[in-house]
């Protein structure tokens, strides 16, 4: 609509539209990450302040990136969820300060400017450290964030050689993100989809939001 309208938005007005679309018009629960995330691409530490959002672009070594490209395995565990749900419980109980959701919080807040030091610092292991105990946290914000089965499926990846993960957006179901050692990366594949799991393909995006026209289509009243 954007390029349609010939308005000129820039990212960040357009992420913050999308966040408008779905959080506010239609009432579904979550943050404002996606939406920057999708609208900027490559790998960027955002900041969230009550009026505005900072992007802060990561430049990572390419050596690194394509150690980290090459460590990634993605595993649908196939269970679906409304994260909305969980969201709304975590929000009624950061309202009411409760001091279990607060540390978790604040623990997982600490270790974003961690993460951001080891992924400029090239260390693979470190941030399979970090994902893995901020997994342990994020399970403390809620019930329904895991379950036994999803539990069994993360013990399966580190088990059979993964060094960390964590089950990506708002928990209950999803996919699961790992990091590995690549030569062990086809083997956690296998283990994983005996249990019922999918393995996604994966690669970074760097440019973002992009929109393109067909110049020979002809529209038609």
């Amino acid at each position: 609509m954007n390029r349609l309208l010939k308005k000129k938005l820039t990212k960040n007005k357009i992420a913050e539209k999308a966040f408008n679309i779905e959080r506010i018009e239609l009432g579904i629960k979550g943050g404002k990450q996606d939406q920057y995330a999708a609208a900027f691409g490559g790998f960027n530490l955002l900041e969230f302040k009550k009026k505005s959002v900072s992007v802060k672009p990561l430049k990572l070594k390419k050596e690194f990136l394509n150690e980290l490209l090459a460590s990634i395995l993605i595993c649908n565990t196939n269970i679906t969820r409304l994260s909305g749900n969980i969201l709304e419980r975590q929000s009624k109980s950061y309202s009411t300060s409760n001091p279990n959701i607060m540390e978790n919080l604040d623990f997982i807040k600490k270790s974003t400017f961690k993460m951001k030091d080891y992924l400029l610092s090239g260390d693979i292991k470190q941030v399979s450290e970090l994902l893995h105990e901020g997994w342990i946290h994020k399970k403390q914000l809620d019930s329904k964030i895991s379950s036994r089965k999803l539990d069994s499926l993360y013990d399966a990846g580190i088990k059979n050689g993964a060094f960390g993960g964590k089950l990506l957006g708002a928990g209950g179901g999803g996919h699961f993100l790992f990091l590995c050692d690549p030569d062990k990366r086809e083997q956690i594949s296998k283990i994983m989809q005996k249990r019922g799991c999918g393995i996604v393909k994966v690669n970074f995006d760097f440019d973002g939001l992009q929109v393109w026209e067909n110049k020979n289509h002809k529209i038609i009243p």
